[in-house]
């Protein structure tokens, strides 16, 4: 039996925009990776899932997935921190997508912007919440704090301490270890009060022996 030509050619329109159409979902779920992280793919596939249920018109299926889905998030799957590497800000994220922050105080941002250090860029990447009984991001929320402390008392080395905690984030995302210059940062040596409002560099930190080391370690000595 022949099949009349332009039911073949209305068949190779369909199968070629049916290629099309699941090369533009492709494109946009890793442009949505890239840009929010590739967790964004399960809140994809929900809502994908959802729309083909109601197509189906299965509403049952529609609010399975979308009960499922929030049951899974409440349990704090999918939920992530992200640290802007130069202020040291943070936002939560649910499936890659911010849903709030915790930003620094205006004062402190203001401060660790001011640096302007192309190896600290503004830039967001993923950091640890939980490690053992260490909560990681509240951690380098206090590094971050403290290394602002140090740019009205020393610039330079205020610097060096972001480009380490940028690096170590880059490099780790706080899942190990501790930033080099975690030394420069510790109660002894940067003073801080509870609430970070405000904080100090002991005196006589140039002589003590482990800011030494750290500056020896960066070629540099504190009369720099």
């Amino acid at each position: 039996m022949l099949v009349p030509r332009h039911a073949d050619d209305a068949l190779s329109t369909r199968r070629f925009q049916s290629s099309l159409r699941t090369m533009l979902l492709a494109v946009t779920c890793v442009a949505l990776g890239v840009a929010f992280g590739f967790a964004i793919v399960v809140l994809i596939a929900a809502a994908l899932g959802v729309v083909y249920s109601i197509r189906r018109r299965r509403a049952d299926w529609a609010i399975g997935i979308v009960v499922g889905l929030a049951v899974i998030t409440s349990t704090g799957v999918g939920s992530s921190v992200q640290v802007r590497l130069d202020t040291g800000d943070q936002r939560v994220c649910y499936w890659g997508i911010p849903a709030y922050y915790r930003l620094m105080p205006p004062e402190v941002r203001r401060t660790l912007a001011s640096l302007e250090d192309e190896e600290a860029p503004n830039r967001w990447v993923w950091c640890a919440t939980q490690v053992g009984s260490n909560n990681a991001d509240a951690m380098v929320h206090r590094f971050y704090r403290c290394a602002a402390v140090w740019v009205s008392e020393d610039r330079e080395v205020a610097k060096l301490i972001v480009r380490d905690l940028a690096d170590y984030l880059r490099k780790t995302h706080a899942t190990q270890g501790l930033p080099d210059c975690s030394p420069m940062l510790w109660p002894d040596v940067v003073e801080v009060g509870e609430d970070f409002a405000d904080g100090t560099v002991v005196v006589g930190w140039a002589s003590m022996p482990e800011v030494q080391r750290y500056l020896a370690a960066k070629g540099r000595t504190p009369q720099d």
